[in-house]
């Protein structure tokens, strides 16, 4: 019998309230802040990408981007679920 090494995480339902509400609202401003970068570097990015073509730093920074873009999805996810979460459990 193999023993596990990591317990399995408990789903956002059976946390408490408290810890839902943290991770909700400290969800909020990160999310925010790649909005506003994405909002703020993307349109020049893609300028730039369709002036000078498609090079090495170029491609970097399209990666790194795209990891940023990730981030800010899930992390806006994650606040609209505990969101809903302790909306459906308080009322």
């Amino acid at each position: 019998m193999q023993q596990k090494l990591f317990k399995q995480a408990k789903p956002l339902n059976e946390l408490p309230s408290w810890f839902l509400a943290f991770i909700g609202t400290a969800s909020i401003p990160i999310t925010l802040f790649l909005v506003f970068v994405m909002v703020d570097v993307l349109p020049d990015f893609l300028v730039k990408l369709w002036d000078v073509g498609l090079n090495s730093s170029a491609l970097n920074l399209l990666v790194l981007l795209l990891i940023l873009m990730v981030a800010m999805i899930w992390s806006g996810l994650m606040a609209i679920k505990c969101g809903k979460v302790l909306l459906h459990r308080h009322f």
